[in-house]
Parts: C-alpha cells; sequence; structure tokens
C-alpha cells in the first residue's frame, strides 16, 4: 500500500516537473531530429529560419503578456467604434480586390498550419485514444508545434485588420465578428500555461479558418452570388468547431490537473467562451437558414427569382 503511495507521489512530482519546464523550456536543447516526433519527419525551410529564434519568440510571448488586452482595447475604440462614424459620410473605397487578397492569405496560412498540425492530432487519436489526445501534452516536445503556437497567437493579431478593411470598404461589421476577434486574441495569447488541450484547439481553428476565408476570398473577387449552401455549410463547420473545443474544456475541467495538464480557470474560461458561441452559432443558423413560416420560404423564393 505505501508503495502504492508513493509511486503516486512520484507520479504526481514528475507531472508538475514536467509543467514546469513546459514554462521554462530551454529551446536551445531540444533536438532538432523531426524523425522523432510524429507527424511530418521534417521542417520547411521558413520553419527551420524561425526555430533559430523560438526562445526569442517565447520570451516575447510571456514578457507582454499584456499586449492583446491592450491591442483588443485600440482595436474597440478604433476600429469598432470610431472609424465606422467616420466612414458615415464617406465613399467606399473600393477595396474588394485587398479584401481578397487578405482573405486568400489567411487562407493559405490557415491551411499551411493544419499541413503541419493536424497529422500529430491524427497519430494520437490512432496510437493513444480520444483522450490522450485532449489530456496528453507530449506534443511540447516538437519545437515545430511550439513554433506554430506562436504563429497561431500573432495570426489573431493579423485577422483583426480584416475588420479595418470592410469597414473602409463599407461592409458590414458583425458583432460575433469583432467580439470573437477579441476574445481569441487574448484567450490564445495564454496557450503557453494551457499545452493540455491546444492541440484541439488550434488544429480545428486551422481547419475551419482554411475553409471560411477560402469563402470569403470567392466572395468578394466575384460579383455573382455564391451558392447558399456554401455560407452554410462555413457556419456549421464553425458550430462543430465550437462543440468540439466545448467538450475538450470539459474534460479539462472534470479531470485534475495531475491528468490534464491545464490549468483550471483557464478551463473555466475556455468552458465559458465556447458555451457562449456555440449558442450564439446555432442562433444565427437557425435565424438565418431555417425559416420557420410559410411567410419566410415565400420571401426566400422571392429573393431567388429576383
Amino acid at each position: 500500500m505505501d508503495d502504492n503511495n508513493n509511486d503516486a507521489q512520484i507520479t504526481t512530482k514528475t507531472t508538475f516537473l514536467k509543467l514546469s519546464t513546459y514554462m521554462e523550456k530551454n529551446f536551445h536543447d531540444v533536438s532538432f531530429n523531426f524523425s522523432l516526433y510524429p507527424g511530418f519527419n521534417s521542417a520547411l525551410n521558413i520553419e527551420r529560419l524561425l526555430l533559430m529564434n523560438l526562445s526569442k519568440l517565447s520570451d516575447f510571448i510571456e514578457n507582454y503578456v499584456w499586449l492583446p488586452f491592450a491591442i483588443s482595447l485600440l482595436y474597440f475604440i478604433i476600429v469598432v467604434c470610431w472609424i465606422p462614424r467616420l466612414m458615415r459620410n464617406r465613399q467606399p473605397y473600393r477595396l474588394n480586390d485587398v479584401l481578397s487578397f487578405w482573405n486568400l492569405t489567411m487562407a493559405l496560412f490557415s491551411i499551411v498550419g493544419t499541413f503541419r498540425l493536424l497529422p500529430e492530432l491524427i497519430f494520437m487519436i490512432q496510437n493513444y485514444g480520444l483522450f490522450q489526445s485532449i489530456c496528453d501534452d507530449r506534443y511540447i516536445d516538437d519545437p515545430r508545434y511550439f513554433l506554430w503556437m506562436f504563429l497561431f497567437q500573432f495570426s489573431k493579431m493579423f485577422e483583426l485588420l480584416t475588420s479595418v478593411i470592410i469597414i473602409l470598404n463599407k461592409g458590414k461589421l458583425l458583432s460575433i465578428h469583432w467580439i470573437y476577434n477579441i476574445i481569441s486574441l487574448c484567450y490564445s495569447w495564454q496557450m503557453l500555461e494551457m499545452p493540455s488541450n491546444t492541440r484541439w484547439l488550434v488544429c480545428t481553428d486551422f481547419l475551419v479558418h482554411s475553409f471560411k476565408y477560402l469563402y470569403f476570398a470567392m466572395k468578394t473577387s466575384t460579383q455573382n452570388p455564391l451558392p447558399r449552401v456554401f455560407p452554410m455549410a462555413i457556419t456549421l463547420l464553425q458550430i462543430l468547431q465550437a462543440i468540439i473545443c466545448l467538450l475538450t474544456e470539459w474534460v479539462n475541467l472534470w479531470y485534475p490537473q495531475q491528468v490534464c495538464h491545464k490549468d483550471k480557470y483557464l478551463s473555466f474560461a475556455g468552458f465559458f467562451i465556447y458555451g457562449v458561441f456555440t449558442i450564439w452559432l446555432i442562433r444565427i443558423f437557425i435565424e438565418k437558414y431555417l425559416p420557420t413560416t410559410t411567410t419566410d420560404y415565400e420571401a426566400i423564393e422571392t429573393k431567388k427569382n429576383e
């Protein structure tokens, strides 16, 4: 019995040691023999260049934890509140080509991110099961995964530029758009402290954004309306993403931190965030794509025939 207790204490100490070394990871000591890690056994040239400065990226994220909150505040004041008022009596800048190029750029970035990270998630599910893919943080040993975590975090800042282009083009900035931008920027900046289910959060985000930005790029590059099934499919993918992330956060809340390596306050915050977005997206889908009365159907058919 005592031996079992000692084994449990050793396991607990080892777990917390792993968590502490995660936060203080020395990227000069990690192995760059990529065949040791699941997924692809190589690195792109641009990845190798960035990996040389991985410790600097890590230090930047840890030393500027206030940055996403400051940027979010400026984004709300300037982009959400001030620029729309400024544009109220102005002509649009006709930035459809710029917006199309930007959406295509974000789509390609998301596709490459999916291409780099999804094989590791599939490997974990196939070899260790669904539960371990949520709670096991062995991916932190792969410097490429760290790199794409950082790129994912920085991309959330660049996503804010999409709102600027939309407003200057006198398009409608939806509430869910700018609220999601702020929350995802602030929450993703905490990923150094939540190794457990990050692979699910990042992979699903990259995958859904690949389709979303491709759709936006097509929409802004043509004058003809796209089939209605496209935005319906994108919204369904976003709902599925929110539900998956909600479930992974629930798993992290349910099991102790020694099992699922993530701070409980982050799991609670994530559970609340994804719960709200799941309900919000389902409501949007029902209101926009599931008319409930004969009048609604007649209005849709009339619009199609116009």
